[in-house]
């Protein structure tokens, strides 16, 4: 626990020194610091006309391809495009690992409820595994499930003796997995608003645990006698995985970092003093909203603490992921659950961290994965009603 501590506090003196801002007024500005390579925007790179487009008409989806329940989504975990087409699709709805084919075509399922092998009790990702194989990830039964190349289940490997609760699993290009983990046991110690750390784990092939990547900041949680709530401007952790590097960023700043496989930081991308201020009149309506929720006696004195204690800086994203020529990508944070008209922003930065701009998807588009030429995501109507759809991307 004490080791565990002393990295957390690591991580966030490092975060917080990372963070200050730059009187250089160049548009990029690259230094290398004790090996590594820092670069700072000061604005975007992509000005008028440029830019990549993503289209809003679908190339493909997948609830319009067919008919019957095969073509009906609940609770989308996420989607994965294979090399030949095909998409996999985890539909947390019924915890099946759903194929189809290029043209939208259903082809089968893999798993189903259960606690057996090949079932899954909560299916938390499906995700691309050397070639066309496939892992499906069962974060509550700690189960990895390999798919062969025809949807087949090829064989099952069981997380064993962790500690804490599993997050999200990512494969790596020499086959084994980078495990995010949570170190949730800390809650037991502490009361208030506090940040969980974040253990991530290097496994084997065979799901063995060969060392601790990194402990890094995880999530925010609020912590009381009964149990723990998520408090208003939530922090988390976001992690994403390309060839053997590891993405890492914790939304205190509009920042990430690159871990090699040693842990080591490689890469810190940033844009110094971007502006994360939440004003007194926004935060007095969201204060406002959280007293007039109806809820259990015993959890209005937290809803209180938590409405009089809003920070007055929020998350600066909400998601990050890689594309396979090492963009990053950045959600706006802001991204509601609810219906919304307004688009979903993300920021891009080139391989080497500089800040190129932004990219808009649809309304109510959850990005899973970005291609060559398309992202692929979930997409919900005014009822909620979701479907998973390939869209064209244009990069200029």
């Amino acid at each position: 626990m004490m080791r565990l501590r002393r990295w957390l506090l690591t991580c966030l003196w490092l975060g917080a020194a990372s963070c200050a801002p730059t009187e250089n007024v160049d548009l990029v500005v690259r230094r290398d610091s004790a090996g590594v390579a820092i670069t700072e925007s000061a604005q975007p790179q992509w000005t008028g006309a440029q830019g990549w487009i993503v289209d809003s008409v679908p190339l493909l989806d997948l609830g319009a391809a067919g008919s019957g329940p095969e073509h009906e989504f609940y609770l989308v975990r996420n989607a994965t495009r294979l090399r030949d087409g095909r998409i996999a699709v985890a539909n947390f709805g019924t915890n099946e690992v759903r194929l189809y084919g290029s043209d939208g075509r259903y082809l089968l399922s893999a798993g189903r409820a259960g606690e057996g092998p090949g079932e899954f009790e909560r299916l938390t990702s499906v995700q691309t595994y050397r070639g066309d194989s496939l892992v499906a990830f069962d974060a509550w039964a700690r189960r990895i499930t390999f798919l062969d190349p025809s949807g087949v289940v090829a064989r099952v490997a069981s997380l064993t003796g962790l500690d804490g609760s599993l997050s999200e699993l990512h494969a790596l290009s020499d086959g084994g997995f980078l495990l995010h983990t949570h170190a949730i046991e800390v809650m037991a110690e502490v009361e208030g608003r506090v940040r969980v750390p974040a253990p991530l784990l290097l496994l084997t092939a065979d799901g063995t645990v060969r060392d601790t990547l990194a402990v890094v900041p995880g999530f925010e949680t609020y912590v009381f006698d009964q149990g723990d709530a998520a408090p208003p401007l939530r922090h988390e952790v976001h992690v994403a995985v390309r060839d053997m590097l590891v993405y890492v960023g914790d939304g205190t700043s509009l920042e990430y970092h690159i871990l090699g496989e040693d842990g080591a930081v490689r890469r810190v991308a940033r844009i110094p003093g971007y502006d994360l201020e939440v004003s007194e009149s926004v935060r007095d309506s969201m204060r406002a909203a959280m007293l007039q929720q109806e809820m259990p006696p015993f959890l209005r004195p937290t809803q209180e603490a938590m409405a009089n204690s809003i920070p007055t800086r929020r998350p600066a994203y909400s998601g990050l992921l890689v594309d396979p020529n090492g963009f990053v990508w950045l959600a706006e944070y802001g991204a509601s659950p609810v219906f919304s008209p307004e688009p979903r922003t993300w920021l891009v930065f080139d391989p080497r961290g500089a800040w190129l701009g932004t990219v808009d998807l649809p309304p109510n588009f959850d990005l899973f994965e970005v291609g060559e030429d398309y992202v692929l995501g979930r997409a919900r109507d005014e009822l909620g009603v979701e479907t998973v759809q390939l869209l064209g991307l244009d990069r200029l």
